[in-house]
């Protein structure tokens, strides 16, 4: 499999880099069929999904139109995260996606042994791919000053509806993040 970059991915001997606390997630969205790979620090577990890339396609629009209704979601959940590899539960989760699976939001999918959307069980976030995920595990950690970046919307676009009050919880989060981190 070739990631964004265009790098290969293949499965290292040894995820002692990886924090306790993760699962990552791989996925190769072939013609034919979906790889999945479950990755820890203590080990991997892979899974076969047999759906073609265009039914897989059609899937990920129904599931976008109305992010909502139960069955696209639940279908897509069921797809994504097969029960044949392993538990993700994990207080994080990194995705590594492959081509439409990039526009997936991951945090509604339904945690296979809860049934509650993601978001409300890990952290997650993505990667385009394990190397640069290793990549960034190797950088040294540091307890001094930091940014962010706070991308927020809620205006009501992607068919989700307008969140009451977004405007000023984001001016809120603005004004203290920089008072917080001004000298």
């Amino acid at each position: 499999k070739r990631d964004q970059a265009g790098a290969a991915f293949e499965p290292e001997t040894s995820y002692d880099w990886l924090p306790r606390d993760v699962v990552v997630l791989v996925y190769a969205t072939l013609p034919k069929r979906t790889l999945v790979w479950r990755i820890t620090r203590e080990d991997v577990q892979f899974a076969e999904v047999h759906r073609s890339r265009a039914e897989l396609s059609r899937l990920i629009r129904v599931f976008l139109r109305d992010t909502r209704a139960a069955g696209p979601r639940d279908t897509l959940s069921a797809l994504l995260l097969p029960s044949g590899l392993g538990s993700v539960s994990a207080k994080k989760i990194v995705v590594v996606p492959d081509g439409e699976l990039h526009g997936v939001p991951f945090g509604l999918l339904r945690h296979p042994d809860s049934g509650r959307p993601l978001v409300e069980t890990a952290v997650l976030s993505n990667s385009p791919s394990v190397a640069v995920l290793k990549a960034l595990y190797a950088l040294p950690y540091s307890k001094g000053k930091r940014s962010a970046l706070l991308v927020a919307v809620g205006d009501g676009t992607g068919g989700l509806s307008r969140l009451a009050g977004v405007d000023d919880e984001i001016r809120a989060a603005q004004t203290s993040y920089t008072a917080a981190h001004s000298e």
